[in-house]
């Protein structure tokens, strides 16, 4: 079954060290400056980690911030892709929360959202994905991230 194609994707490429808040919120821009979400999707990220933890690491390097709890809507499927160098620490006590790939669902229900984060983190633990993916976000190579994603979804 394919899962559904968002209607937006937008990419970032940050170079620097950074927290993880500001890359959950770098990670979340786009999406808000296209007036797809309110500043209360990022917030409800936000305080889904600081509750749980990085809940939502589901391969190494691969992060995919989502809420646990409150479920804030998006105008239209949306997908925002950030790539960080460094990687992102979440925990300086455990090396497998880190990351240097956010992927940032938007939808405008909880199922599809849920559907679409579950299919990106079941394809992302399979193959090369996660690297192909990675190597296209740092080459600046949008287009190409994008079909990547697009194909895992198919």
């Amino acid at each position: 079954m394919s899962e559904p194609i968002p209607d937006s994707f937008f990419c970032a490429f940050h170079t620097g060290e950074t927290d993880w808040k500001a890359a959950v919120r770098r990670a979340c821009c786009p999406l808000a400056e296209a007036g797809l979400v309110p500043e209360a999707f990022t917030e409800s990220i936000l305080a889904s980690v600081d509750r749980y933890g990085p809940h939502f690491i589901p391969a190494p390097g691969i992060a995919l911030p989502c809420p646990a709890e409150a479920f804030v809507p998006a105008a239209s499927a949306a997908l925002s892709l950030l790539a960080t160098d460094p990687p992102v620490i979440f925990d300086p006590d455990d090396a497998a929360c880190s990351a240097d790939l956010f992927l940032v669902v938007a939808a405008p229900d909880r199922e599809s959202g849920q559907r679409l984060t579950d299919a990106l983190a079941r394809h992302l633990r399979e193959g090369d994905t996660a690297d192909r993916l990675r190597e296209a976000a740092r080459e600046g190579a949008w287009t190409r991230a994008a079909v990547i994603v697009r194909d895992l979804l198919a």
